[in-house]
């Protein structure tokens, strides 16, 4: 089970995702780095939980629309 502020880390950036923003890794001049894009850095481990994910669309790294 998820800690709280990592649940809600991963509804923020999952929410910016429906929003519009794709979850993106990026090269970085200190390595590869998680984006949301628009948008700000994402921690790694946040990352691979959000893409983990049954209704994030993996081709584009977004969720599926509400339904």
């Amino acid at each position: 089970m998820l800690k709280g502020s990592t649940r809600v880390a991963v509804f923020r950036v999952k929410e910016r995702m429906r929003l519009g923003a794709s979850l993106k890794q990026m090269h970085t001049p200190s390595g590869k780095k998680w984006f949301v894009v628009p948008g700000r850095e994402v921690d790694p481990d946040i990352a691979r939980l959000v893409i983990a994910e049954s209704d994030v669309h993996p081709s584009k790294r977004r969720p599926l629309p509400r339904h």
